[in-house]
């Protein structure tokens, strides 16, 4: 291509090079006879995406250029996106190996020091919800029933992905027993406005999509574990959940109300109960599960006892407990700025760390 051109220079041949030099790169999957395969059609989208809201900048912000080269490859956007279709992929629930490996204490202390991505995959292993749901979740969703002393999560519609998908989810005692309030009373304790207030949630990533970043930092976790299937992502923890509530016999209500609708539409798929049938369930409305109602006065009880009954990882709790008390420690307030963590070059820190976890 020679020379690099200016922005107002570039036109669609530059980008449509630039794309395909992208898409011969190796990614995660890999073909019958197990070498790397290109990027993936929903890789090549997101790439794409990417360099309209940049030429977007260029043009609204910046006034560097008057063209939008984007414009100009519609069709094969429009081919890339037929491939993805044809490619979708349906994830699967984590099986137990996997569930070992993720939360193995040692490991997850060392390749997650930022409580997010320390939190996140152990609320997606208890609750189930979506990703989006929490990530950007505000201190003020946390909240307790005191007349039964019950604590809880709000998925608001702010960060719920539907109006069905808001609601109100019980804090379990797995949770509480790893220290999850105790990370909220903290953040609480520093003035925080969100659960985790060491992300930017007003960038313009955040805004198109606040789970990006704690998606591919858990992507990043499982290559690493060597968990490369597509089938298996942060979103199998929610299909983790919701097999775990069917097969325990959890009434189809109450796993309707903790994922949001989503355990009917996968009954439904998994053959669990017809169409039929689905459509004659008596939760055709979202039955809040904060308000009291003819002969039950905290329906919140019946989602908590339903996830604790069916919901049981074996998972070591004890260590976990204590690296959640280093990632604690490690959410500080400099001069009105959060900060979390470590660096990661720190490798003899991580060791200290991590050893902490057998001390007595």
């Amino acid at each position: 291509m020679g020379d690099d051109p200016f922005v107002h220079e570039i036109d669609a041949s530059h980008l449509s090079a630039f794309l395909a030099e992208q898409a011969k790169r190796a990614g995660k999957r890999v073909d019958a006879d197990g070498e790397p395969k290109g990027a993936a059609p929903k890789t090549m989208l997101k790439k794409f995406s990417d360099l309209s809201h940049l030429f977007s900048y260029f043009r609204s912000i910046l006034k560097a250029t008057l063209e939008d080269p984007t414009a100009d490859m519609a069709e094969s956007a429009e081919a890339w996106r037929e491939r993805a279709n044809a490619e979708d992929v349906h994830y699967e629930p984590f099986q137990d190996c996997h569930i070992k490996a993720i939360f193995n204490p040692e490991t997850l202390l060392a390749g997650s020091r930022d409580p997010d991505h320390f939190w996140g995959p152990i609320l997606g292993v208890h609750l189930g919800p979506r990703l989006g749901e929490f990530v950007a979740a505000k201190v003020a969703d946390i909240g307790h029933i005191a007349e039964i002393d019950v604590w809880y999560i709000d998925v608001t519609d702010e960060t719920a992905k539907n109006k069905n998908s808001i609601r109100r989810l019980p804090i379990t005692e797995p949770l509480i027993r790893l220290g999850f309030l105790r990370y909220v009373e903290h953040v609480r304790s520093l003035g925080a406005e969100y659960l985790f207030p060491h992300r930017n949630w007003t960038c313009s990533t955040a805004l198109r999509d606040r789970s990006k970043c704690q998606s591919g930092r858990f992507g990043s976790y499982l290559d690493v574990l060597d968990i490369r299937e597509r089938c298996y992502v942060f979103h199998s923890f929610r299909h983790t959940v919701v097999n775990a509530m069917q097969d325990a016999g959890v009434p189809l209500s109450h796993a309707m109300q903790i994922a949001g609708h989503q355990a009917q539409e996968h009954a439904v798929k998994t053959r669990r109960i017809t169409e039929e049938q689905a459509r004659s369930v008596h939760v055709t409305v979202y039955t809040r599960a904060d308000l009291a109602r003819m002969g039950q006065e905290y329906p919140i009880l019946a989602l908590k006892e339903a996830l604790e009954r069916s919901v049981n990882p074996r998972l070591d709790y004890d260590r976990l407990a204590k690296a959640a008390e280093i990632v604690r420690d490690h959410v500080k307030k400099v001069g009105g700025e959060f900060r979390t963590g470590w660096p990661a070059q720190r490798v003899k820190q991580t060791a200290a760390l991590v050893a902490k976890l057998n001390a007595r």
